[in-house]
């Protein structure tokens, strides 16, 4: 008898697993956060309120407004993400352990996991900034800073393609398709101009 229902269940197994799969990687997919997901007017609206604090940013540390621009814009949600409201963190820059409690925003955050190749959801702590203008300010700080990124000024100021590959391979994100994100939001949204506009 067991032989005869052996088949059937090895069969309904693999076929629970295979959904199980489906809807895993289809559930990922959504809380991936894409280029897509961000209205021209709301791109527009961001960009009234932060666009000079990114060009200031770029004459004083060389990092170009576009790049800033679209990171902000892709890590923020155009300023609506929780860590954007709550604190202040338009560019996901992680808190670490030497940071004084008070200054810290934990959440759950969507994080690329090669071996699995998909997002998952992991509790981080983010830095939390008293402003926004702030938080721009300690993105290009944290850029110039650290040794992993001093190749990217080496890129000239108006190569947002160069900027945006660097920034991926010294691994500012996990997501394997940050690059090509950014140069989407630039393109789409012509972030490129105000780069013109801080020489």
């Amino acid at each position: 008898m067991w032989k005869v229902l052996a088949l059937p269940l090895c069969l309904y197994f693999l076929y629970v697993l295979y959904l199980n799969n489906t809807a895993a990687k289809a559930d990922a997919k959504k809380r991936s956060v894409s280029y897509d997901a961000y209205a021209n007017d709301a791109v527009q609206n961001y960009l009234k309120k932060h666009a000079e604090v990114a060009i200031q940013e770029m004459k004083q540390c060389r990092i170009p407004a576009s790049i800033t621009l679209a990171q902000a814009i892709l890590e923020s949600n155009c300023g609506k993400s929780t860590l954007a409201l709550k604190a202040n963190n338009h560019f996901g820059i992680k808190s670490s352990a030497a940071w004084d409690n008070s200054s810290r925003f934990c959440l759950y955050s969507n994080e690329w996991q090669a071996q699995q190749k998909n997002m998952i959801r992991v509790l981080s702590c983010f830095q939390k900034f008293n402003s926004t203008k702030e938080s721009y300010q300690a993105h290009s700080e944290f850029l110039r800073a650290r040794p992993h990124y001093a190749s990217l000024f080496d890129i000239p100021a108006n190569d947002y393609k160069k900027w945006s590959i660097g920034l991926q391979k010294a691994g500012y994100a996990t997501d394997p398709n940050y690059a090509q994100k950014l140069q989407q939001i630039i393109v789409r949204h012509q972030l490129y101009d105000y780069d013109k506009l801080a020489n």
